[in-house]
């Protein structure tokens, strides 16, 4: 979708109204998120409303050059709302390992009732969630589906609010 941005990045200040939209006639969803970033990437200061799944996404089901695991990563001081699905999601699935990771201070709203989490940093299928990564000091509001945030042990989850 044309609001979608994707890759190693470093975005600051982004403003993203809305992002992924139903084709008609076809039943899927374009451009799921307004963010999808990889390993080594900076999230900071953007405000990003409407995403038809994620706020600010990584996913990764591989371990090579061009899709390193997740690692190194800062999502900081954002702001999402409405999100279909998280506000912000981190998953490394299979192989390698979420390590170094940090989701700082960011405010995470629904006012529609439908997100399923706040924020969720987890390592599934065999992949690892290393100690060094950690959410902190965020603020989720209005999360009531599954979990206003989840945070896969042993990455810290501190001084985070839930209203």
């Amino acid at each position: 979708g044309e609001n979608a941005v994707e890759g190693k990045c470093t975005i600051i200040g982004l403003n993203v109204e809305q992002a992924g939209f139903n084709w008609p006639g076809f039943g899927q969803d374009i451009a799921r998120e307004a963010v999808f970033v990889h390993a080594g990437s900076v999230v900071k200061r953007c405000t990003i409303t409407n995403s038809a799944h994620y706020g600010i996404s990584s996913f990764n089901t591989q371990d090579t050059p061009d899709r390193p695991q997740l690692a190194d990563m800062e999502i900081a001081y954002n702001y999402v709302s409405n999100a279909g699905l998280a506000g912000i999601r981190i998953q490394q699935s299979r192989v390698g390992s979420v390590k170094g990771v940090v989701v700082i201070g960011n405010t995470v709203v629904s006012t529609t009732g439908s997100t399923h989490y706040g924020i969720y940093m987890a390592a599934t299928e065999g992949a690892t969630m290393a100690a060094d990564s950690r959410v902190e000091n965020n603020t989720v509001i209005g999360i009531y589906k599954v979990a206003g945030i989840s945070v896969e042990a042993p990455a810290l989850n501190v001084g985070n609010t839930v209203l």
